[in-house]
């Protein structure tokens, strides 16, 4: 009995023992699981390092986001801010411009270095970005080479094809290819095509799918809509019981989703649809250009409207936002909003007329027209921390917020490497014709830091479109006029 008793209570220690070591793996395991989770749910297309991220800060080669796969689609959908590249040689002369910055360049494959079922590698030579008539331009290019690095789509790309590039201006590296080197600019690809249409009808359908739900139809917009004025898609919801919620037009050529109403009369671009910085709401900016009156509206994901705000005497309306703020710009006064119910969290601020937003941890970099005050900095009381006067002013030929407006004329906005790139078209009023009309000087660069110190301030020499002599261009496009039409 007593060396049962023994063989008992030794069996007894070691269950608890073994109870303790379970009990501490499971206590010493979870915390750091929920560390992790915590962390992830953080910076899931929201914060970055703890702090809250603006849309405009948002870029596909941010690891930090962990964004899911449905989710990149809708941010390579509704991000436009990519510099268009015109000049070869600036690629390679400004790094501090170029490398790292999202870029829109025109390119036909010399090569191809690599292609396999996942991904390719190819040799080009670029260009600037072909419009719609450049495609059956014979245009000879110079040997202006780069390699692009991309996905591997559906549709093979072969030597030949010319494309139309969208990515990430990554280094120069040197490639061996046919036993010849290069030392060559390397693209990161987004997205590319070989034609107008940057996005094609999958990608369409992936975001108007994540914004609407599967219960949507896709189909070409009417031939006899004013619609067919770009290339784009209509896509309508089963449900139209929600007036504000029935059809609307994607189109193929940039991120831009408007309400199909406004095609029905001249009302164009009034009603227009942008996703939130949580990619969870939406927002609706409905402008009347007679009234000049703009309604900001913000909905849930199931396009519930939680929130209305009216502004009044608007020619344009910048504005940035994260999830729980947005900062935007109306007849000279500077609004700060709470994303929860639409109302002011401080005073709205004069700031004069600004162009762009974009938003920082500490405020917001604004703006402007002219070269005075280019470049604004504010708080987030909308409090003047410092400001640029620039050489140029943005090149404005109109005050109309939906055409030929100052906006349109400014390139990118972006933060590359910690630094603020600002490309635009400027002007100095040296450049008008007979009619009035005022070409510009050319693209302006304009590198600043957090700070407002200028890193580079740059004038580009004025090219064509296809970054190639204006007289070949003219000669080349004038054959393929006569042969075709």
């Amino acid at each position: 009995m007593k060396k049962k008793a023994i063989i008992s209570a030794v069996a007894g220690v070691i269950i608890v023992l073994v109870g303790i070591i379970v009990f501490l793996l499971v206590r010493g395991h979870f915390p750091d699981d929920t560390k992790e989770k915590t962390t992830l749910k953080n910076e899931t297309g929201v914060t970055v390092e703890q702090a809250s991220i603006s849309f405009a800060n948002m870029k596909l080669d941010n690891d930090k986001l962990h964004f899911t796969d449905e989710q990149k689609e809708v941010l390579k959908y509704f991000d436009n801010d990519y510099f268009k590249v015109y000049s070869y040689e600036d690629l390679q002369r400004y790094p501090d411009v170029y490398k790292g910055a999202q870029i829109e360049i025109g390119a036909v494959v010399e090569k191809i270095i690599k292609s396999t079922d996942d991904e390719y590698e190819l040799l080009v030579k670029t260009t600037g970005p072909f419009s719609m008539e450049d495609w059956g331009v014979n245009v000879d290019l110079p040997d202006d080479y780069a390699v692009i690095k991309g996905k591997q789509t559906s549709k093979r790309i072969i030597e030949g094809d010319r494309l139309n590039v969208y990515g990430s201006y990554k280094s120069i590296d040197t490639y061996t290819v046919d036993g010849k080197s290069y030392t060559v600019p390397t693209i990161k690809v987004y997205n590319v095509t070989t034609d107008d249409k940057r996005f094609d009808l999958d990608t369409i359908k992936k975001v108007a799918t994540y914004i609407f739900g599967p219960d949507i139809k896709l189909s070409n917009p009417n031939k006899d809509s004013m619609v067919t004025w770009f290339y784009s898609y209509l896509v309508t919801l089963d449900n139209q019981s929600n007036d504000n919620f029935k059809s609307f037009v994607f189109s193929q050529e940039s991120g831009f989703v408007s309400d199909l109403r406004n095609f029905g009369d001249d009302s164009y671009g009034s009603r227009l649809l942008y996703i939130a910085a949580d990619l969870e709401h939406y927002l609706i900016t409905v402008y009347d250009k007679d009234t000049k009156i703009m309604n900001l509206e913000y909905y849930d994901k199931d396009l519930k409207k939680l929130w209305s705000r009216e502004f009044e005497d608007v020619t344009d309306f910048p504005m940035d936002y994260t999830s729980d703020e947005i900062m935007l710009v109306a007849d000279n006064d500077l609004y700060v909003i709470n994303t929860k119910d639409g109302k002011d969290k401080i005073e709205p601020t004069f700031v004069g007329e600004k162009v762009r937003v974009i938003m920082a941890d500490d405020g917001a970099v604004l703006i402007s027209k002219t070269k005075k005050d280019l470049v604004t900095k504010v708080d987030k009381k909308g409090k003047i921390v410092w400001s640029i006067d620039a050489k140029y002013s943005i090149l404005n030929n109109s005050d109309d917020a939906y055409y030929d407006s100052a906006n349109n004329n400014i390139n990118g906005l972006q933060v590359i490497n910690g630094n603020y790139v600002l490309s635009y078209n400027g002007d100095d009023g040296s450049q008008k014709d007979e009619n009035e009309y005022n070409f510009g000087v050319g693209t302006c660069y304009l590198v600043f830091d957090k700070d407002g110190n200028i890193i580079l301030e740059e004038l580009e020499e004025k090219k064509t479109d296809n970054g190639n002599d204006e007289e070949a261009y003219t000669e080349n496009y004038d054959d393929y006029d006569e042969e075709n039409y």
